[in-house]
């Protein structure tokens, strides 16, 4: 199986684009980020569901999650909304640490991402 595709994002954060220029070309007709991602869950969702959704903003890497990952936060959630009540199976485990992968909310994931500081921007008139 091929290893899936590296978020732009993540990319960008480690530097891959400043090595090899030609990468972010390649990614130039991606769709833009969208809005942050908000603290409030769907109202559809279960009690236990909401209260999940929330740890997963809570302790996602800031600046990650948008509004495009709002599906992929609604599984997380859901699947540890299992977990903390025990009626998950091994198969929802395993499913739960992949949605952790793809979010950069485990160790491993998460060493692979890491946001440079942001220069300033020398303001001209500061010199005066």
């Amino acid at each position: 199986m091929a290893r899936p595709r590296k978020p732009t994002k993540i990319l960008q954060f480690t530097g891959a684009f400043d090595k090899n220029p030609d990468r972010a070309k390649a990614r130039e007709h991606e769709p833009k980020d969208t809005p942050p991602i908000q603290d409030g869950a769907p109202e559809w969702m279960t009690e236990a569901e909401q209260k999940a959704w929330r740890w997963v903003i809570a302790h996602a890497h800031p600046g990650v999650l948008t509004t495009a990952d709002s599906g992929i936060v609604e599984l997380t959630a859901q699947l540890r909304a299992l977990v903390v009540q025990h009626i998950a199976d091994s198969k929802d485990r395993a499913q739960l640490r992949t949605c952790y992968n793809d979010l950069g909310m485990t160790p491993a994931s998460r060493s692979k991402v890491s946001a440079k500081p942001q220069e300033k921007e020398e303001n001209e008139f500061a010199a005066v």
